[in-house]
């Protein structure tokens, strides 16, 4: 039968229009609202679980204060090399212009025991070297000598500590009054340090176990009664 307005003859197999279709269901304002609010509830758990989960893992501030403290503690162990050297006569050599480098090389990095006591060594190595080349060879050929064997050894030994080959460098700027007196002075200083710096992380360390086990059931508790709600 032709569409007496239009002049076409309608399709049966058309989809019915918009308005003969049936209608889905929806939610009425209050299940609307009831949805939002467990959605809600479900982001502020997830959002207090992350942060109990996360709550004790140290952040840029306590590394960044901790590292603050080693730097005062090198400072004032510095100040009192330099104290000591200038007040002590037989101390004098105490102080020496690359233990404040090997300082900051030691504070700066993050290294174990025995890497520390691994440069330490290659340090006092390359003093007794370049103390032995000084008193035993001629001044150029010594000179020579020290810079071979100290830079064969850091590679040989992957010591990244630049402040090693200065230190085999010593006795050609003040030349000492005894062989042993630059080796002794450098293995007397670095184990002071090493053992200031270590003592300091140990001190830190216990402070921050410390704090978690005093923060610990506070956190926990707090986290028990996020799930409860």
């Amino acid at each position: 039968m032709r569409d007496t307005l239009t002049g076409t003859v309608p399709n049966k197999n058309r989809s019915p229009a918009p308005a003969q279709l049936a209608e889905e269901p929806r939610l009425s304002r209050s299940e609307f609202l009831l949805t939002i609010v467990r959605a809600d509830s479900m982001m502020h758990w997830v959002v207090s679980s992350i942060g109990c989960k996360h709550r004790h893992i140290p952040n840029e501030e306590v590394v960044s204060s901790f590292m603050n403290v080693k730097l005062a503690v090198i400072t004032i162990y510095l100040v009192l090399i330099y104290w000591l050297s200038s007040h002590v006569p037989m101390l004098e050599p105490l102080f020496y212009p690359t233990l404040g480098a090997f300082s900051y090389l030691l504070v700066s990095r993050t290294m174990n025991l025995k890497e520390s006591a691994s440069i330490m060594a290659g340090a006092v190595f390359a003093s007794i070297t370049g103390t032995a080349f000084f008193f035993w060879l001629p001044e150029t050929l010594s000179l020579l000598a020290t810079f071979v064997l100290c830079i064969i050894m850091i590679q040989r030994f992957r010591l990244n500590a630049p402040p090693i080959l200065a230190i085999a460098l010593i006795p050609f700027f003040e030349p000492p009054a005894t062989p042993w007196t630059i080796p002794l002075v450098v293995f007397a200083t670095l184990t002071a340090l090493l053992v200031t710096l270590f003592a300091v992380e140990r001190a830190a360390g216990a402070w921050t176990s410390l704090q978690r086990s005093n923060r610990g059931p506070g956190g926990a508790q707090q986290k028990d009664a996020i799930l409860s709600e």
